[in-house]
């Protein structure tokens, strides 16, 4: 019999999300002969959830837990949607097993270590020391989301502003796709290491490869990926993690399986959101092949030393 304990917390925000002073954190708990397996999530803005909406989920399927019906991992992911409530269980359940079978995460998951490189990921593009916070960071790679023809233009000026550094841009679903193409039309491509498209519009990329020939193909997980058929295709050559938004750490672990099966690189982002959950993140960084790091976090979160952030290698020779 298993006893699992669900709380709500309020905790400082510091490190964590944006500018909120305090933040809702769900906490799991798992005990099961003399073993705890802990587990936290934000939630997520993502999924438009709420903390009493989190804690609803996870309640509901407590009886569950406690019983031993949900006996892996696997089951749980049919269980729960994506969102806190499941990757809060998820990584309680792997804390757990892992202490019943004395086994390190990476073996439990099957998967070899691997040192990660690290770069910048700029969330605000609107922030008004963004210019400086980027200059002043230890890496030669940053990341920046395009989400509207203000960003853009943000992003237009922070390019110039900042040549030496190469760029991953990443565009979000919403943004219209004239808006991408004059901005890489605007740009040196010889700058950008890579195009990261959401999984809803991976099929425009063919268009986009036309016209920019030479361009690195990414392509952002939103918990849809088919392990049946990798349905991204060899123009994919990296997958993009977020332990927030992919579904759980079940999920990204069979992420990152599939694309080394396949030759596929893997980027963990990692975010305020991910930081609740330390330990979950520390394995994470062993087993991708690139981390992204937000500026608050870059240089100093989990113990990354100043070799490991390192410019990100170019995805096409």
């Amino acid at each position: 019999m298993r006893i699992v304990t669900l709380e709500m917390e309020n905790r400082l925000a510091q490190a964590y999300v944006g500018t909120r002073q305090f933040v809702d954190v769900l906490s799991v708990k798992i005990e099961q002969d003399m073993y705890i397996g802990q587990g936290y999530a934000v939630p997520y803005t993502h999924f438009a959830e709420t903390a009493e909406m989190v804690l609803a989920e996870a309640t509901a399927i407590k009886s569950i837990l406690q019983t031993g019906l949900c006996k892996d991992r696997h089951q749980l992911q049919q269980l729960l949607p994506p969102g806190g409530a499941r990757q809060a269980i998820d990584v309680a359940l792997w804390d757990l097993c892992c202490q019943f079978s004395t086994q390190l995460f990476w073996s439990e998951a099957g998967l070899k270590p691997r040192k990660a490189l690290c770069f910048v990921d700029l969330e605000e593009l609107n922030r008004k020391d963004t210019l400086i916070r980027v200059e002043s960071a230890n890496t030669t790679t940053c990341r920046v989301r395009i989400d509207s023809d203000e960003a853009a233009e943000q992003f237009r000026e922070l390019y110039i502003s900042c040549p030496a550094k190469q760029w991953i841009i990443s565009v979000s679903e919403e943004v219209n796709f004239s808006i991408v193409r004059r901005l890489l039309t605007a740009i040196s491509l010889r700058s950008l290491v890579a195009l990261e498209l959401p999984a809803q519009r991976w099929h425009e990329r063919a268009a986009l490869k036309r016209q920019f020939a030479g361009i690195a193909f990414g392509v952002i997980d939103d918990d849809t990926t088919s392990f049946d058929s990798w349905r991204w295709g060899p123009d994919c050559q990296y997958l993009t993690l977020n332990l927030a938004t992919s579904g759980g750490l079940t999920h990204i672990v069979e992420c990152i399986k599939e694309a080394r099966l396949r030759g596929v690189g893997t980027i963990l982002c990692h975010t305020g959101y991910s930081m609740v959950n330390p330990h979950a993140m520390d394995v994470l960084f062993s087993l991708s092949d690139w981390v992204s790091l937000t500026l608050e976090t870059h240089g100093e979160v989990l113990g990354l030393s100043e070799e490991r952030s390192a410019p990100l290698p170019q995805f096409v020779s």
